[in-house]
């Protein structure tokens, strides 16, 4: 049996077996429910609280909070090993008709037609950067996109990905850790907002939205639908309250009980890698978020919004003016009572 195997063998085994399909090989009991979603019974929480996400190819229980991917469900299902496990999806692939066991790999798919999808891969970002071109980018980021994209679509051709599959999240993260810093994926996703606008491809590569308990839900749509606010503040807020809540379970606090030091320590501890503006980005949020449990749902008792500040920060483009002991007297000397104005000025200067 083997023991080993290649990062390209890895991601055959976790993105090529699609996992509705990998569920009813385990014999797990799947179904579909009133709105055609398919739900499946969580092998670990025992419920059909459950999704299956086909872009990165996992599956999810809501109530254990565990994702899975193929690999994971074999090992769970059938109390194997992780080297029993990829080996049964192997096996899976070749019966399948994707891998035949021929010196491809795994995908199985011949020279030519990786060729052929890769002059179908080159007339679209041609089309892209014609669009680009049309509504006046910059040359030079128009020739960084071409270097961009003709990297990527080499690095899908090696791996054997046909160019529809490889706009995908899961595939552009995997290309970005293996490529590092020469990944430009805003190119890409660039190119498959194009090409989902015009209709190529069914939507843009986004990130999966992480689902949060049904509190911060509830927020995150008060805010967007009863304030009106942009679609980037429930982004920004999402993340956000996607970290303070692992650091919520790791204290063992509640909502109800988090005081003013426990929000200091987090935003201490996330503030290091981000800029001022990120910080004070994230205080409003996290001080909305206080706000809506006290006056809204009334959880916390506490004004703890309130006492949300950051520290001062003195180096400013225009900072504070401070006056000197004999600069003060001379102010004091030259206030004058002569209108109105003058009155109300000399009021507001006297302690």
């Amino acid at each position: 049996m083997k023991k080993r195997f290649t990062k390209k063998e890895l991601y055959e085994l976790r993105n090529f077996v699609p996992v509705n399909d990998w569920i009813r090989e385990l014999g797990i009991p799947c179904k579909f429910d009133e709105d055609g979603r398919f739900r499946f019974l969580c092998p670990v929480c025992g419920e059909f609280s459950t999704s299956t996400k086909a872009d990165t190819n996992l599956a999810g229980g809501f109530r254990c909070e565990r994702n899975f991917n193929t690999i994971d469900l074999a090992m769970v299902c059938r109390r194997v090993g992780f080297v029993e496990a990829a080996e049964s999806l192997k096996a899976f692939l070749c019966n399948a008709g994707r891998g035949g066991g021929s010196s491809e790999g795994l995908s199985g798919r011949s020279t030519r037609r990786a060729k052929g999808e890769t002059m179908e891969f080159a007339q679209a970002v041609e089309d892209y950067l014609d669009w680009m071109r049309t509504n006046s980018y910059a040359d030079t980021k128009i020739r960084a996109y071409a270097n961009a994209l003709k990297r990527f679509g080499k690095f899908a051709e090696s791996m054997r990905i046909p160019w529809p599959e490889s706009l995908t999240y899961a595939f552009v993260r995997h290309y970005r850790q293996a490529e590092g810093p020469w990944a430009r994926t805003d190119a890409v996703k660039g190119l498959s907002r194009f090409l989902c606008a015009k209709g190529f491809v069914r939507s843009p590569i986004e990130k999966p939205i992480l689902k949060l308990p049904e509190i911060y839900e509830d927020y995150l749509a008060y805010f967007k639908n009863a304030r009106g606010v942009g679609d980037g503040y429930p982004d920004d807020a999402r993340r956000l309250l996607s970290a303070f809540r692992p650091y919520l379970e790791r204290r063992g606090l509640d909502l109800g009980r988090v005081e003013i030091e426990h929000v200091d320590e987090f935003l201490a501890g996330r503030n290091r890698r981000f800029s001022s503006s990120a910080n004070r980005r994230d205080r409003s949020h996290l001080g909305n978020f206080f706000k809506y449990l006290r006056f809204e749902l009334r959880i916390v008792k506490k004004d703890i919004a309130g006492l949300i500040v950051g520290a001062t920060e003195f180096a400013q483009r225009k900072p504070p003016k401070f006056l000197r002991p004999g600069e003060i007297e001379r102010v004091f000397e030259n206030l004058s009572f002569d209108g109105k104005k003058s009155c109300r000025q000399a009021g507001i200067a006297q302690p």
